[in-house]
């Protein structure tokens, strides 16, 4: 009878104090300075609803852990669901927990009740035992905290959201402030893509080029095994083809075909209704450079065959050592030749030859010099747009003298259009002097108040008609590796001049690198326009240490205002010598339901996983959603 008594006394201070509701009524927020009877305390804020609520305590603010999704790919390697969730984190103190167990802890939320509760219209409960950190509530404590996660949330959605907890008297409390939290279309991740065919195989520092909807990887190493093959990726339809393995003997011009660290492009050859892939410079096993170009033809599908060049069969005027046209005069059954004067009673006619060099000019012979420059490795390749033509350009890298700070330019027409005859000595007869022509030809360069800095192993991007160079190695003494970046454009005067100016610094966070990766993205998004450069992974350390300090960040540089942007970093793998490109995707839940088809592609490279000693030759791709 007298425990009856008191804890009917005791119901009916709660009630006319307020801390309870008749069943049925809203959750409401308590604010009191009522003191308990076991001390000072002051009752904190507290949300209680419920049939015999008898439950005090405290919820700290409900803290968001992750706002993110999970890409869910099919066997056909579209993007196929997104799971949109999120991840929470609650903690409850002051909780009188020596008459009120916990029973169950949750989450409730809504994208229409702002005060969401378990019985609430529009509302979802997430409850589940699971989720508390704590095995088992110690009665003796006051506190406790548990995390939780929301899963199938909508993209694009407000949402609110708050945590609760469940005592064996039937009481819940609720987290008195509740969350609002914007789930937006997915932005700046990485999701991993299928990865290269295994006969493919792992390696880095591949030549690399884009040409409309495809692209083309050739060669690459993996420690000391060099590579040949050629392949070919589908950017709309996210498959690799193997198109062939150069002989190490193409035509029985080279012998030097498996190589890696060079350059490439690709060049329309509209005489021949064919797409050529030139492949230039580079290094072989034991990291020499070369000086050799190779090209293949994407109509034939075979390397350095005569009638796929460019020059195959046209007929040039025969010139000799100094330039000049030779002319022959026909006189009778007489044929004489010459450069200059005439000859009484003859017939003057141009000298032609017709060419039947078959393969590219040894890269580069500069100034027709007799003697090549030698090997390039590292170098990078681009095109620049005049009025009337796109001309094709290789740069930097190094030599057996170091760091070059050169530009060529390949001059398509000259390229075997260039062979030097000298007349014999009784004008009768022409001697063929050299063997093919010269088409590497070393351009000047536009560069105000520094000096000429040259880069080995530096990204290169086509960005529009722009080309943007930047990071590797630095020839200028003292740099060692360089974070500075160049924009490459073309002038009016000259098709062998280029300006190069330097953009906006990267920021101190930026680490100086070499062999980074690069892709370049032009895009609108809810209505406004975005252009940027993107610059990532790379290595810090010595080239070929067993230890090279690698890195897995993204940076962007912001075309519209001048501004470098720290991204994502590229999934957990840290990695060099990676090839990176451009895709638009049109055929996933992105493109199809939220119109994003813009992406970057980081694949191959040597690095390691996060938490991962070992150092792998890796074909994995990742695709970046801006």
């Amino acid at each position: 009878m007298k425990k009856r008594f008191i804890y009917s006394a005791i119901m009916a201070l709660a009630v006319a104090t307020g801390c309870i509701k008749e069943q049925g009524e809203e959750a409401y927020l308590i604010t009191r300075n009522d003191v308990r009877t076991k001390g000072a305390d002051t009752i904190p804020k507290t949300i209680v609803t419920g049939e015999g609520a008898f439950m005090y305590g405290e919820a700290a603010a409900d803290t968001i852990v992750a706002n993110t999704f999970d890409v869910i790919i099919n066997n056909k390697n579209k993007v196929e669901t997104l799971d949109c969730f999120l991840k929470l984190y609650s903690k409850y103190q002051k909780l009188d927990l020596d008459r009120n167990a916990i029973t169950d802890v949750g989450y409730v939320y809504s994208h229409t009740n702002q005060s969401p509760t378990v019985d609430g219209t529009n509302c979802v409960v997430m409850s589940n035992k699971k989720y508390m950190k704590t095995s088992e509530v110690d009665s003796t404590k006051d506190e406790f905290s548990f995390t939780g996660e929301c899963h199938n949330l909508d993209f694009n959605t407000a949402y609110y959201i708050r945590s609760f907890v469940v005592s064996t008297k039937g009481d819940t409390i609720y987290n008195y402030k509740t969350l609002r939290v914007s789930t937006n279309l997915p932005h700046n991740v990485w999701f991993q893509r299928k990865d290269a065919p295994t006969t493919f195989g792992g390696r880095q520092n591949c030549f690399c080029c884009t040409y409309k909807d495809d692209v083309y990887v050739y060669g690459g190493k993996a420690g000391s095994k060099f590579y040949s093959d050629l392949w070919k990726y589908d950017k709309v339809n996210d498959t690799w083809t193997q198109l062939a393995t150069c002989p190490s003997s193409a035509n029985g011009a080279y012998n030097q075909t498996e190589k890696a660290n060079g350059a490439m492009f690709a060049y329309p050859c509209q005489a021949h209704d064919d797409v050529l892939l030139y492949m230039v410079g580079g290094e072989i096993q034991g990291g020499e450079p070369v000086n050799t170009t190779v090209y293949y033809s994407t109509k034939s599908g075979k390397y350095c065959q005569e009638g796929d060049h460019p020059n195959y069969g046209k007929e040039i005027d025969a010139r000799d050592e100094n330039g000049k046209i030779i002319y022959y005069y026909k006189k009778g059954d007489e044929t004489l030749y010459t450069t200059d004067g005439t000859i009484s009673g003859a017939v003057k006619i141009g000298a032609t030859v017709s060419i039947s060099n078959g393969v590219a000019g040894i890269y580069p012979k500069v100034n027709n010099a007799d003697n090549p420059l030698g090997g390039l490795k590292g170098c990078v390749a681009f095109t620049l747009e005049f009025a009337d033509k796109t001309e094709y350009y290789i740069a930097y890298g190094k030599n057996s003298k170091g760091v070059s700070p050169q530009i060529f330019r390949y001059n398509v027409e000259d390229d075997g259009a260039m062979p030097h005859y000298s007349i014999s000595s009784d004008g009768k007869s022409l001697n063929q002097t050299t063997e093919e022509g010269f088409p590497w030809m070393e351009v000047q360069t536009s560069q105000k108040d520094r000096a000429t800095e040259g880069l080995y192993q530096p990204i290169c991007q086509i960005c529009d008609k722009r080309v943007i160079v930047g990071t590797g190695e630095s020839s200028l003494p003292g740099v060692g590796y360089s974070k500075k970046f160049y924009l490459i454009t073309s002038t009016s005067k000259s098709q062998d001049e280029v300006n190069v100016e330097e953009v906006t610094s990267a920021p101190d966070e930026f680490d100086a690198r070499a062999n980074a990766a690069s892709f370049y993205l032009n895009y609108s998004k809810d209505g406004e326009n975005f252009e940027k450069l993107y610059v990532g992974t790379g290595r810090k350390g010595v080239e070929g240490a067993s230890d090279p300090d690698l890195l897995n960040d993204l940076w962007a540089y912001d075309f519209m205002t001048g501004e470098w942007l720290k991204c994502a970093d590229c999934s957990n793998i840290y990695r060099e010598g990676a090839v990176g490109f451009s895709i638009t995707r049109n055929d996933d839940l992105f493109s199809t339901e939220y119109e994003e088809n813009a992406r970057g592609i980081f694949s191959f490279g040597r690095g390691r996983v996060v938490g991962e000693a070992e150092f792998k030759y890796r074909n994995d791709t990742w695709e970046y959603l801006p």
